[in-house]
């Protein structure tokens, strides 16, 4: 970061510290209902205007979230009270999903905060479908095919759910189906395909020879 933006991460700093300008009064709403009820369309609708206004672009967002990190809360034992709407904004930043405890409207602000922060690559991973990932992905879905026996759909299902998952609970075990689930969960099914992707590739240069 250059001195401009040091200079306008200290400003943000002082407004959020602040909580009583337009800015931080706008996160405040935001982080309220990240842990309110769940919300109409139509407020939905509103309140994803509103993110958008006050978050700008990812650039903004970035020195956004730098400035909460500037900021100290002693008089709430450090609990922050935009916790909750910046721990959003960071997963949208790096491309990442929603973890699976989160509540609905966590869910749905984040599936808008998505669609405006992350990168294009997240963005176009996410958007893919059956057949794009079929292209993207060709030779993961072949080892997962043949070195854990399954069909088309199953290993576009386990890797479906891989792709949409947050990192932390990648390890969890959540199949998508039951041949899945006997090896042991979706990322032990690609761990194997990419164990014996050299058995795999030599198995691949036989059959071309032998056609």
């Amino acid at each position: 970061m250059n001195d401009h933006d040091q200079h306008q991460i200290a400003g943000y700093a002082r407004q959020l510290q602040s909580c009583s300008d337009a800015l931080a009064q706008g996160l405040l709403e935001l982080n309220r209902m990240c842990l309110g009820t769940r919300v109409s369309e139509d407020a939905l609708a509103e309140t994803l205007a509103s993110a958008r206004a006050l978050l700008g672009d990812r650039g903004r967002a970035r020195l956004l979230l730098a400035a909460h990190g500037k900021t100290s809360w002693p008089g709430s034992y450090g609990q922050s009270p935009y916790g909750e709407i910046f721990a959003l904004v960071a997963l949208a930043l790096a491309g990442q999903a929603m973890r699976r405890g989160c509540s609905g409207n966590e869910r749905r602000l984040h599936a808008g905060l998505f669609d405006l922060l992350a990168p294009a690559a997240a963005r176009a991973r996410v958007e893919l479908d059956a057949s794009g990932r079929e292209r993207r992905y060709a030779r993961v879905l072949f080892g997962m095919r043949e070195a854990a026996i399954l069909t088309r759909g199953e290993a576009d299902a386990a890797l479906r759910q891989l792709l949409g998952a947050h990192p932390s609970e990648r390890e969890q075990a959540f199949p998508a189906c039951e041949a899945v689930a006997n090896f042991g969960g979706n990322l032990r099914v690609l761990q194997h395909a990419l164990r014996r992707r050299p058995e795999l590739r030599l198995m691949r240069a036989r059959q071309a020879q032998l056609a």
